[in-house]
């Protein structure tokens, strides 16, 4: 089911077994150097091994957003 949504939106997916997923963001290049990666695996922070400022989004910001629509982050200074 996941595999066909995803397919049916135009959105690349990894099947079980492709990897862990913040290697996986690294290995496929989502994660790049001066770029901002938002990513469902607590340890996206360790994009910052690229160049890359990473930051998570996981079971429970995820509800939260789906509740209210609206979220935040602080940017921190070697970003700006």
């Amino acid at each position: 089911a996941i595999e066909a949504f995803a397919e049916e939106h135009g959105i690349d997916f990894f099947p079980a077994g492709r990897g862990i997923g913040h290697q996986v963001m690294v290995e496929e290049l989502y994660a790049e150097p001066g770029s901002v990666c938002v990513a469902s695996d607590s340890h996206s922070n360790m994009y910052g091994g690229v160049g890359c400022l990473g930051t998570p989004v996981v079971r429970t910001d995820a509800a939260s957003i789906w509740a209210t629509g609206r979220t935040w982050w602080r940017v921190p200074p070697v970003a700006h």
